[in-house]
């Protein structure tokens, strides 16, 4: 029988979200600086940086998942187990990056905002809306920046990504020891 969240799995998980965390962050300055991440470079840069972005990610789930699994659980780990282990260290990592971007984009680089409402501005006029409806949307996107309201969405973003991402590693990680030993 498997125990849930033992130290050493409690350790994993501070480490592998910390780790990823980090890891995300330097991507994700490493994709602000590029301006990969920013739609006028093209929706091709934006797609392949969000796929990296999701490969680094998924990684330290996987190795977290497999090293508890591996190392601390004799090679078996439940779907359970499997999925408690991975979706904490996505909170872990979720929160990180998601502080990160509040503090990037409200003291290290504020026109990126800018950058972004500009490009939202240009979509919503191709959209042909009116004056109004356009105002109004600005008005939504511009609310959506706010520090407070940026990082619950963030953090509600990242949650639910971590959610389905900590499901699949499971579902693929996870190993029923045998009924009967040998």
């Amino acid at each position: 029988m498997e125990t849930i969240q033992t130290t050493s799995s409690r350790d994993l998980i501070v480490r592998y979200g910390i780790l990823g965390g980090l890891a995300a962050i330097i991507y994700g300055l490493l994709t602000n600086i590029l301006g990969w991440n920013n739609p006028n470079s093209g929706m091709g840069m934006v797609v392949v940086s969000g796929i990296i972005s999701l490969v680094i990610y998924a990684g330290f789930l996987v190795a977290v998942v497999k090293k508890h699994r591996d190392e601390n659980l004799g090679g078996y780990i439940s779907f359970g187990t499997a999925f408690t282990t991975a979706f904490l260290t996505a909170l872990i990592i979720g929160a990180l990056s998601s502080v990160f971007q509040v503090v990037y984009i409200n003291y290290i680089d504020p026109s990126f905002i800018e950058s972004m409402l500009e490009y939202t501005r240009e979509m919503m006029e191709n959209m042909g809306l009116s004056d109004e409806q356009l105002e109004e949307a600005m008005e939504r996107s511009r609310e959506g920046y706010k520090p407070g309201r940026f990082i619950l969405s963030a953090l509600f973003g990242s949650s639910f990504f971590g959610l389905i991402t900590a499901l699949i590693v499971a579902a693929v990680l996870n190993k029923k020891e045998p009924m009967f030993q040998p």
